[in-house]
């Protein structure tokens, strides 16, 4: 079958073929409705395109339609189909079409003009014959009516809520903009999306908000609305559906005082749509991982090193409300090639915990964080209560000695520990999570028959030397890439979200993971018996952790030094 052939079985008899234009085209009736359909030169290995000629002159407004009355039909993102069967194609584009005309008769439209509200309030606010305003929003609480904070930073505009710190961290200076206000919307509300055909005026807001304010918000509104006012901008938090606030807002300019969203005033009221770019930390969530159990969670992260930097940037992104790093070490050019900062945070003699505290407030200007660059037993001999208030500690010191110290302290004070440390060349990685209500701690990998021995977990064997130094003592390092701590952090990120979502209700648990092993190879080191016996047998790379009789910390016989 030809191109005419087919379509003449989902359209109207009498399809023209439109000529003089570099593609294929052809313009179609299908019931009130002029469908353009245009067929790529490159075609099957592109899809052909549809549209309703002269939307802009029909005043209803449809989904899955854009501006130009482009019909989006079907999401192109990972979509795959057989180039081989180019009528097979073009039959399953007009069906998919066809399709989507026809939902705009049904309820169905409705549900999707909601889902899809913002993009119509996009579509709204960057029409040609008119002009919009954009800001960033960094709006927390949204189910009052009250005043927020409206501030002006190099011509660019902010909205927090009133009283937040955040403005200060986002801005360093600002100018205070007009009043603007946020009104809440009841959860169970039908409004769909204002025509973005047409403009925008006081009266659209009025039908918006009639009929769609819990008791309590009503009250505090009308009691606003008696006041005459004669600028302002007013943000309305829209439920669209569940689990989905959205804001839309808009500036109100009136030519003389009136009192605000009166029907009657809209002729001398001039709206300004603005289209909000919502920064806040529940909309990042809810665009990213969806774990809203991160937001009231606290952490601790000691050991800012290659693993413990990579951590650190991970939490701050997953949406932890508080972040406490600790590590006494200054960065230097040794550490960049497999540290989470770079070359920039060279330019001065900076310690790891505040390099990483300016980076991740840059990054996250919401993040609540401290960091404190002294040793751990420094600083809980200064202040032992310094933890209370964290859920988690993540321990990437890798150093044993202060492990067994970390060890100490958080059973006393019953605190979830996760320890993450990488074998000598990155040849292979660990995660202990220890829990204050099991047995067994991380003391218990380096006692063996009542002798104190390398971590057994270790797949490296004991009693090799694999420090290299380039110059004295004090310049000593173990050697491995990138690769290796980025890995081993994610790998930690993984372990801590298992045992925030109660995995690990059966004791305290460890897992091994493999990494590369040619450097480890060349140098002529020696493999370990477990790294052998995981190699023959994976499944013992993760298993429950087993008390150690022998272990000094659970017969509490370990002394804190």
């Amino acid at each position: 079958m030809n191109t005419q052939e087919i379509l003449k079985n989902y359209f109207q008899k009498n399809i023209i073929e439109l000529l003089g234009l570099d593609s294929e085209a052809y313009l179609c009736e299908y019931d009130k409705y002029q469908v353009k359909i245009i067929i790529p030169k490159e075609f099957p290995k592109l899809i052909p395109e549809f549209f309703i000629e002269n939307y802009s002159n029909i005043d209803e407004y449809y989904t899955h339609i854009s501006s130009n009355g482009k019909i989006c039909y079907i999401a192109e993102d990972n979509l795959v189909w057989d180039i081989r069967n180019s009528e097979g194609l073009l039959k399953d584009c007009c069906e998919k079409v066809l399709d989507v005309i026809d939902s705009w008769t049904t309820p169905q439209m409705r549900k999707e003009l909601r889902e899809e509200f913002l993009s119509y309030w996009m579509e709204l606010c960057t029409r040609k014959e008119s002009s919009y305003l954009r800001a960033k929003g960094y709006i927390e609480e949204f189910t009052k009516f009250g005043k927020l904070n409206l501030a002006i930073f190099k011509n660019s505009l902010y909205i927090f809520n009133e009283g937040t710190e955040l403005r200060d961290k986002v801005i360093p200076s600002f100018d205070e903009g007009i009043e603007t206000y946020l009104l809440p919307i009841r959860k169970n509300n039908q409004i769909i999306p204002p025509n973005p055909k047409k403009e925008l005026n006081s009266l659209t807001f009025k039908k918006m908000i009639t009929g769609n304010l819990s008791s309590g918000v009503r009250k505090a509104f009308k009691k606003w609305s008696r006041k005459k006012r004669k600028k302002f901008i007013l943000i309305i938090a829209l439920p669209v559906h569940e689990g989905n606030t959205i804001f839309i807002g808009a500036k109100f300019e009136y030519s003389k005082e009136c009192f605000p969203l009166i029907g009657k005033n809209k002729d001398i009221c001039k709206v300004t749509p603005l289209l909000i770019e919502r920064e806040d930390i529940s909309y990042q969530i809810d665009r990213t991982s969806q774990d809203f159990s991160l937001i009231n969670k606290k952490v601790a992260v000691i050991g800012l090193g290659s693993v413990g930097s990579f951590v650190a940037s991970n939490l701050s992104k997953l949406g932890v409300s508080k972040l406490f790093m600790i590590d006494p070490d200054y960065l230097s050019i040794d550490n960049i090639s497999r540290h989470y900062l770079g070359m920039d945070s060279l330019k001065q003699r900076i310690q790891k915990v505040v390099a990483m505290e300016d980076r991740l407030l840059l990054e996250n200007p919401m993040l609540d964080i401290e960091s404190e660059g002294i040793k751990f037993q420094l600083l809980i001999s200064e202040n032992s209560t310094v933890f209370d208030e964290y859920d988690v500690i993540v321990s990437c010191v890798g150093d044993t000695m202060t492990n067994f110290e970390i060890n100490h302290f958080f059973r006393k004070k019953a605190k979830p520990v996760i320890y993450s440390w990488l074998d000598p060349y990155g040849i292979g990685s660990h995660i202990l999570v220890v829990q204050p209500q099991f047995e067994g701690c991380y003391m218990c990998l380096n006692y063996e028959q009542g002798r104190l021995v390398s971590n057994r977990l270790s797949f490296a064997e004991p009693n090799q030397k694999f420090e290299k130094r380039l110059a004295s003592c004090n310049s000593s390092f173990i050697p491995y890439n990138v690769v290796g701590p980025s890995q081993l952090a994610s790998k930690t990120i993984e372990h801590f979200l298992l045992f925030l979502n109660e995995k690990y209700q059966d004791g305290n648990v460890f897992s091994s993971n493999f990494g590369l092993s040619m450097q480890f190879d060349k140098q002529g080191f020696r493999y370990s018996n477990r790294y052998h016996f995981c190699k023959a047998n994976p499944q013992n790379l993760e298993s429950t952790l087993q008390k150690n009789h022998f272990c000094p910390e659970c017969n509490g016989e370990y002394n804190v030094c």
